[in-house]
């Protein structure tokens, strides 16, 4: 491959340094962040048929190591890179969250914290966030198998000293729906967290871009255009 000019790169990268990465383009961003890993490849063209497969920065980061890997002249080294970079980011996002007052004040802030910490994971999971008003407590897996899952959510709101708890399920892939199944096990948490005195704030089903809310579906609150219910990816 012919190597890419040192002035382009110097050119880039000269812009990152004074004004910051709102100067870059997508593909300018994605150049440096391989120039990175390997120098002396063509990493304006990698970066163009990395964008092509993956459509945006966004699905590149939140892409696992193997998925990169498939993509052509990605060797392991680069993937694991690119993939550190957006679980980094994903994780000062969550961090950032978890130390505000109040973070967790209204259902699309549930949402989103949900919808990043999941990202990319390619399994169903259940996940309990602790909550003492709308300020954050911890958050952690609970177990897939029936009666053990509530039980587990009961220990980890007992442990956290949580007033109230929302539960996520990972959905892999698709828009987010909220199955009959996940109605009736909402209620076995409800009821389960009624015995202990921890108001149940919510149940939610995230998917790669989206999530839909059992409080909000209920009520009828959920944004709508067109009589379409609206992504809260698009927000």
């Amino acid at each position: 491959m012919e190597q890419i000019p040192r002035t382009r790169l110097e050119e880039i990268r000269q812009r990152f340094i004074e004004v910051g990465i709102e100067a870059l383009d997508t593909g300018e961003t994605l150049e440096l962040l391989l120039y990175y890993v390997s120098p002396r490849a063509d990493n304006h063209a990698r970066a163009e048929v990395i964008l092509r497969k993956y459509d945006s920065l966004r699905n590149v980061l939140s892409s696992s190591v193997n998925q990169l890997k498939t993509v052509g002249g990605l060797n392991e080294s680069t993937a694991v890179f690119l993939s550190l970079v957006g679980q980094t980011g994903r994780q000062m996002f969550l961090e950032s969250m978890e130390s505000r007052p109040g973070a967790f004040a209204a259902v699309p802030d549930i949402g989103r914290y949900f919808m990043e910490l999941v990202r990319g994971q390619p399994r169903e999971a259940f996940y309990e966030l602790c909550l003492s008003g709308d300020t954050f407590l911890s958050c952690r897996a609970i177990s897939e198998a029936g009666q053990e899952m509530v039980r587990s959510a009961i220990e980890g709101a007992l442990e956290s000293a949580a007033d109230n708890v929302a539960i996520c399920r990972r959905q892999a892939g698709g828009l987010a729906t909220l199955s009959e199944n996940d109605r009736a096990l909402s209620q076995r948490f409800r009821d389960a967290l009624d015995i202990i005195r921890v108001s149940f704030r919510d149940y939610l089903v995230v998917a790669d871009d989206d999530f839909v809310s059992l409080t909000e579906t209920d009520s009828k609150k959920r944004p709508k255009k067109n009589g379409v219910i609206i992504s809260y990816a698009t927000f």
